[in-house]
Formats: C-alpha cells, sequence, structure tokens
C-alpha cells in the first residue's frame, strides 16, 4: 500500500468545497457519527468537524486498495471526549470515506 505524510488535498481546499455544498456523506459515515455521539442533523455536524480541522490534525495519505490512483486523507481528531479518524476522498466534491473511533 502506497502511503505520504502530506495530505494529498489541502485543507483549505477541501473546506472550500464544504462551504460549497460539495459534500457527500456515506451511510457508513452516517452511522459512524451517530454512534460517536454527533448531534443532528448529521451533515450539518460532520461538515462543522470538517471546518473546524487543523493541519495538524492530518495523519497520512494512502492509496484505495481498488485503485491506486484514489487518495485517502486520514486525519485524527478528538472530539465528544474520543479521538476519530476521518477519511477523506476528494473527487470533484469532498467524499467521507469513514468517520470512526479511533
Amino acid at each position: 500500500m502506497r502511503e505520504k505524510k502530506t495530505p494529498h488535498t489541502r485543507l483549505h481546499i477541501v473546506k472550500q468545497m464544504v462551504s460549497q455544498g460539495k459534500l457527500r456523506v456515506t451511510a457508513n459515515a452516517f452511522d459512524g457519527a451517530a454512534l460517536l455521539g454527533f448531534s443532528f442533523p448529521l451533515a450539518v455536524s460532520i461538515a462543522s468537524l470538517i471546518n473546524s480541522l487543523k493541519p495538524y490534525d492530518f495523519y497520512k495519505s494512502r492509496a484505495a486498495y481498488h485503485d491506486r490512483t484514489i487518495w485517502h486523507d486520514v486525519y485524527r481528531v478528538g472530539r465528544h471526549q474520543r479521538q476519530i479518524y476521518l477519511k477523506l476522498i476528494v473527487q470533484g466534491d469532498v467524499l467521507i470515506v469513514s468517520l470512526k473511533k479511533r
């Protein structure tokens, strides 16, 4: 598996896309957010989480298993008194791949 220590997509671009409404949230991410105690509506809480990310929250980028040209940017953040992994793929719009307890 290919990994790198810099984000594939710069954080300010991710946040800009979220502010433009270019956000898609997977069913798994919705489930993860609900299990972690995020408030409803979940999409708003997830967007808020993304907008609160700082460059130091970045953990790693890694290529997707099924397509090595697609990169997952992984962030580790502390929210709701828990550590959370947030994986983002940017392809035209922001796609939340997963959101789970660390």
